[in-house]
């Protein structure tokens, strides 16, 4: 069975075939979430092909870091010292409470949108190695009150048969 379609169907056609690629693009939403210690270093990566990529964007709280590749221009309010933004990778240099957050990123192409998200938690307790020097501090001073009962012992056990 041929079909034969008037121009104006074809059009029609085509047009409606066109809409569903543009708007049946694919969307992904990622998300995780992250525990460091305070003055760690943190980094996001948004894992996606930079090659049909429109637009990159980052957001945490009140900053915004905008990048268009298709004009190869930057549009960023982020201020801090510890922050470094590339398109596609955020760097956190010691990481401070303040830091804790939800930061995403966002990536518009021909396909879609594709999003990320980090939950990052900073935690301000102290070093895991604070437990090992607990235990050696507690051994040492075991050890040390031993030895003196030790001692103790012998020299009192000398007196008692030095007077007999």
């Amino acid at each position: 069975m041929v079909m034969m379609f008037s121009q104006n169907q074809a059009v029609l056609l085509l047009i409606v075939l066109l809409a569903h690629r543009v708007f049946a693009g694919f969307e992904t939403d990622e998300h995780r979430d992250m525990l460091v210690s305070r003055g760690d270093s943190v980094t996001f990566h948004c894992n996606v092909s930079r090659e049909n990529a429109s637009e990159i964007t980052w957001n945490f709280k009140s900053f915004i870091y905008k990048h268009s590749i298709l004009i190869n221009q930057t549009f960023s309010n982020v201020s801090s010292d510890r922050l470094r933004i590339d398109p596609l990778k955020l760097n956190i240099f010691s990481a401070q409470p303040e830091d804790a957050g939800l930061y995403s990123c966002s990536v518009t192409s021909r396909r879609g949108l594709c999003s990320f998200s980090w939950n990052l938690t900073v935690s301000e307790d102290i070093e895991e190695t604070s437990s090992s020097w607990y235990l050696l501090y507690v051994l040492t001073s075991a050890t040390l009150l031993l030895l003196c009962g030790v001692v103790s012992a012998v020299c009192l056990w000398r007196r008692c048969r030095a007077r007999t």
